[in-house]
């Protein structure tokens, strides 16, 4: 999963990601930007962190971090943490309203194994239904998607909206 760097415009975010490059000895043609931006539902930006690549945060914060400062390094975040200011992080109450009632119970009910589990996890995310939040690029909450559409619980249409979340939250780098 991504973590993040919050920055208050893309302005900022850009200049940190240059500054990154800069400090790998990136030339600044090729190579101008270290890690991609993504605009944050608050007007905010965030620097996208990708783990598994050469943008983990492993290799550039880790073992490599001349561009960025020590606050900077601390306040990396999750994507529970950046919450619902990442644009496919959903309150459970805007997630759950997309369904209807028995969808929602045919959730709550499901003995499909990766229905079960995402919805553990949802439920993992929060003290409250009100403080719950579903991270649609999660790969569990996507194999819960797949789950649900799999066996009934929602359509294809449902589903393509959802999708279309997931799309955003995978722009690569």
């Amino acid at each position: 999963m991504s973590t993040y760097l919050i920055f208050p415009s893309i302005a900022a975010a850009q200049a940190a990601s240059n500054s990154q490059a800069s400090a790998l000895g990136c030339d600044g043609i090729t190579t101008k930007y270290w890690w991609a931006v993504q605009p944050l539902t608050d007007g905010t930006c965030a620097l996208v962190i990708n783990p598994g690549t050469q943008f983990d945060t492993d290799v550039t914060v880790g073992k490599l971090t001349a561009g960025l400062t020590a606050g900077q390094k601390s306040a990396i975040i999750n994507a529970v943490t950046a919450g619902t200011k990442l644009p496919w992080v959903l309150p459970l109450s805007t997630f759950t309203s997309r369904m209807n009632a028995q969808q929602q119970q045919a959730v709550v009910n499901s003995t499909n194994p990766d229905v079960s589990k995402g919805w553990s996890l949802i439920q993992s995310t929060g003290a409250s239904n009100a403080t719950r939040k579903v991270d649609l690029s999660d790969p569990i909450i996507q194999a819960m998607l797949d789950g649900m559409l799999t066996d009934g619980i929602i359509n294809q249409t449902q589903y393509a909206v959802v999708s279309a979340y997931v799309a955003v939250a995978q722009v690569p780098n």
